[in-house]
């Protein structure tokens, strides 16, 4: 039973985490990176390691996604942060 009432205490959690602001910022955060990324990409050969960094970025925040890691999601948003043009 501890076990049902941990695992309904984890996604009330993770809806009151989705109905706030970082449940509205991450995306759009995710869809400013992977805009910057195909810049990256356009650049050529001199814009791989960048685009290599920036890839690794956005998988890790994507895993934070799936697996509804609510702490993983504020350390790829704070990550995707640093993502710059």
């Amino acid at each position: 039973m501890a076990k049902v009432q941990s695992s309904q205490g984890r996604m009330r959690a993770w809806r009151i985490c989705m109905e706030t602001s970082l449940g509205v910022r991450f995306p759009i955060e995710q869809a400013r990176v992977r805009k910057i990324l195909t810049l990256y990409h356009e650049i050529g050969l001199p814009g791989r390691p960048g685009a290599f960094l920036i890839e690794q970025v956005l998988q890790r925040a994507d895993q934070a996604i799936a697996g509804q890691d609510v702490v993983e999601m504020i350390r790829s948003y704070e990550e995707m942060l640093e993502v710059k043009e």
